[in-house]
């Protein structure tokens, strides 16, 4: 954090605003609960019947449903647009280049490369796997290859020791 100011205010008197000058290193606990404090106010912008959206530190995610993928990919697209926009207003910043789409279904297959998203000018292509919070997920919600790569991580460490 640089080049930030703070004022107090209690009642009606205001104290002077006051030049911060610290750092505060990434891994540092206190800093995961200040950025979680500082973009508490995005959520409650783009929370919906339609959006839904978890976050854990700096990882969000965002979850629709609805009748047809194509409408979901509308739905996050106007989501993502919209926290760009809030990016701007509260100096966040996305990494565009860590955005990743799964599209979860009961169909046997679906062509994914036609339910990609374009997030100012980015496309984004749908994966087949995709990591969230250690855990892998899969289109189906099967788990197979989430054991599968946790066995492959035990067994390489074991045979390492």
């Amino acid at each position: 954090m640089n080049n930030r100011y703070i004022q107090l205010a209690f009642d009606e008197n205001k104290q002077e605003k006051t030049r911060v000058e610290i750092e505060i290193s990434q891994d540092l606990s206190i800093s995961s609960i200040l950025f979680l404090i500082y973009i508490k106010d995005i959520f409650p912008e783009i929370n919906s019947m339609q959006i839904r959206s978890s976050s854990y530190i700096d990882d969000i995610g965002l979850v629709t449903s609805s009748e047809s993928i194509e409408e979901n990919c509308l739905i996050l697209e106007n989501t993502a647009e919209k926290l760009l926009q809030l990016q701007n207003q509260n100096n966040i910043q996305f990494d565009m280049k860590k955005i990743e789409l799964i599209h979860f279904h009961t169909k046997r297959s679906i062509d994914n490369n036609n339910y990609s998203i374009s997030i100012r000018n980015n496309q984004i292509k749908p994966k087949n796997l995709v990591r969230w919070l250690g855990i892998w997920l899969d289109s189906k919600l099967s788990f197979k290859e989430h054991v599968e790569i946790k066995i492959a991580a035990a067994t390489n460490f074991l045979s390492n020791c």
